[in-house]
């Protein structure tokens, strides 16, 4: 039980830091559409 809620928070912190990196760059107008489907599909294949 404990490792699976280490996975949560690991799983939490990832996503944040993803959407972090994607979202700086979309601050500085820099648009990367490949980066915004890897950080969907991460988030959809950890929602399973």
């Amino acid at each position: 039980m404990h490792k699976e809620s280490m996975n949560k928070e690991y799983f939490k912190r990832e996503c944040s830091r993803q959407l972090m990196d994607y979202f700086q760059l979309l601050h500085k107008n820099k648009l990367d559409t490949e980066l915004k489907h890897r950080v969907q599909g991460f988030i959809n294949a950890g929602e399973f």
